[in-house]
């Protein structure tokens, strides 16, 4: 998750894209915030194939959500996604 202003997005996104230490990188949800969520919190990297068979239902249903604008559990699909890798 990132948060920051949209421009700056882009313009990290981009750089993160075309760094060879990243490879297959996708944006799974994207949110415009009036303030941060997690204003403590620093980066960190979730590897997925090594998660993905534990957390594959609740990915999916992440992604329903997100694609409907529906929260999940009062919480918006990203803060979601944030604490399914979190646990």
């Amino acid at each position: 998750m990132l948060e920051r202003p949209i421009a700056t997005l882009d313009n990290l996104y981009h750089k993160i894209e075309k760094d060879p230490r990243h490879k297959n990188s996708r944006i799974l949800y994207n949110e415009s915030a009036k303030f941060r969520t997690f204003p403590r919190w620093s980066m960190n990297m979730t590897n997925l194939e090594d998660r993905q068979a534990d957390k594959y239902n609740e990915l999916v249903e992440v992604i329903e959500a997100a694609k409907t604008d529906r929260k999940i559990a009062a919480a918006s699909p990203a803060v979601t996604l944030l604490k399914i890798f979190k646990s």
